[in-house]
């Protein structure tokens, strides 16, 4: 509520009520002197009126007095409240009858006025702008903050972009968005990501050249951009603005994607509504640019990165692969080098096969080993040869026969390895399953004896622990059978 107090000529009335008492003692103290006075009539009358003359300035003055300080009390008051935080407080002069013939300036306690009303707006506007950057600023933090979450959750490029968007449409107050990128050996501006824009616009973003466009014009001006339809058709007239037309656009900005001062791509936001941008928020799509841009350096260097962790992974996959394939060649060379070396010489069949066995069991790592070679009538098999573990049970001289024993016919009819994971149980093994059972068997690799490309015996690799035979050792045992096939050829009584 405004204050008031009354306005009138002050200093007049001040002088007034001074020097007029003044000058009437003045001229009744001339007219006492007079000694023939005292004689008059008049005399007590003059008296009454010296008296009254003398009183009356200390009375006027007071009046004055107080006329000046309760306006000045009102000032100080108000002043009081506006420094407690009530601006826009103002005081009201009430001129009445003695305001008229008043010129600007006749009384200071008016100017004051005038002065102490325009400093209280002046704070009051000043507090409004200063709440209204605030909360401008505040909003900006907040959308900064939400871009800076969205980037430090993921480190892959495209989750990153399509989150920025959903995250700064509607804080933008904005109705689609998309993302482009600089990418591949040209360095073609390329989409990667868009928001808002129904799939048949998305489509044609994608198609066409998106250089041409706002994303465009922003980053070869360097900062961010926006324009109304009109003024944008005029600038980049072509395919582009005419499928933002058919959408419905009314404002197009870019903000081009800055690291270290190099654009990396470009950020382009539209509005249906026909508005404008207020520079608090081009500043404010210059930092997202900003911080988008980092994001993306980041992410591709997370993705060289990890390329560049893959191509070695494979490199040293492939580094490990080859040297494991050299140790075995090596081995299995070795290996070879040992049997044929061995049975060089002429030796008997039994003997050559029992360092067959040894030699299998050894590079296998299994159990143990039997050799066992068809009797003449073909109708069974007999133990010949065999390399125990210490203490292992022997299998010299068992006869094994050959009909109804599935797995034994499979071998020595297709001429080929056969493997069985749980041989105790195998169907294949059934009328010998006693033997595998009495030796502890529990995975069995059974391999043919070949003789000038006859099957002329059988070699069996006991593992008690259960494990698989890969092919590649299928295909090393019948390499190493075969080194020794010239020593059995050579042994006798082995014939065709």
């Amino acid at each position: 509520m405004p204050f008031k107090f009354h306005r009138g000529g002050l200093r007049l009335k001040v002088l007034a009520g001074f020097f007029i008492p003044l000058a009437i003692i003045c001229t009744l103290l001339i007219i006492l002197s007079s000694v023939a006075l005292r004689q008059s009539p008049l005399y007590r009358l003059i008296l009454v009126l010296l008296g009254a003359a003398l009183a009356a300035p200390p009375v006027i003055g007071m009046l004055a007095l107080k006329r000046v300080v309760r306006p000045l009390a009102e000032l100080s008051q108000a002043a009081q409240q506006v420094a407690q935080g009530k601006y826009g407080l103002t005081v009201q002069l009430d001129t009445g009858q003695a305001a008229e013939g008043h010129h600007p300036g006749e009384d200071e306690i008016i100017d004051l006025a005038n002065q102490f009303n325009h400093m209280s707006l002046q704070l009051e506007k000043a507090h409004a702008d200063l709440q209204q950057a605030a909360a401008a600023r505040a909003c900006e933090l907040e959308v900064l903050q939400t871009v800076a979450n969205v980037v430090s959750r993921s480190l892959d490029l495209d989750e990153i972009l399509d989150a920025v968007l959903g995250e700064i449409l509607p804080r933008l107050d904005m109705d689609g968005g998309a993302i482009a990128l600089f990418e591949g050996a040209e360095g073609a501006l390329r989409l990667r990501a868009t928001h808002g824009f129904s799939p048949s616009v998305s489509q044609g973003l994608a198609r066409l050249d998106l250089e041409q466009g706002i994303a465009g014009l922003a980053v070869r001006q360097g900062q961010p951009l926006a324009l109304g339809m009109p003024a944008y058709r005029a600038q980049a007239p072509g395919p582009l603005a005419d499928l933002m037309l058919e959408a419905g656009v009314q404002l197009l900005s870019g903000t081009p994607l800055l690291h270290q001062g190099q654009a990396l791509g470009a950020l382009v936001l539209v509005s249906k509504q026909a508005r404008s941008l207020q520079s608090g928020e081009i500043d404010l799509l210059c930092s997202i640019g900003q911080q988008v841009g980092i994001a993306v350096q980041i992410a591709r260097l997370y993705d060289q990165a990890r390329q560049e962790l893959a191509r070695r992974q494979e490199a040293e996959e492939a580094l490990r692969c080859a040297n494991e394939k050299s140790e075995r060649q090596n081995r299995e060379l070795t290996l070879l080098n040992r049997v044929m070396t061995t049975t060089a010489s002429d030796m008997p069949p039994a003997a050559v096969l029992e360092v067959l066995c040894c030699e299998l069991v050894q590079a296998f790592n299994v159990t143990q080993g039997a050799a066992a070679l068809l009797n003449p009538d073909g109708e069974a098999l007999t133990v010949v040869a065999e390399c125990l573990p210490p203490g292992g049970a022997s299998a010299m001289n068992v006869v094994i026969p050959v009909q109804g024993n599935p797995a034994t016919l499979y071998v020595l009819k297709n001429k080929v390895p056969l493997a069985m994971f749980d041989a105790q149980h195998d169907i294949l093994l059934a009328p010998i399953q006693d033997i595998m059972q009495r030796r502890g068997v529990a995975s069995l690799l059974i391999l043919p004896i070949l003789v000038r490309g006859q099957a002329v015996g059988t070699i069996g690799l006991d593992a008690n622990a259960p494990r698989e035979f890969s092919d590649e050792e299928l295909a090393l045992a019948m390499r190493v059978t075969a080194a020794a096939a010239g020593a059995l050829e050579r042994s006798q009584p082995i014939s065709s």
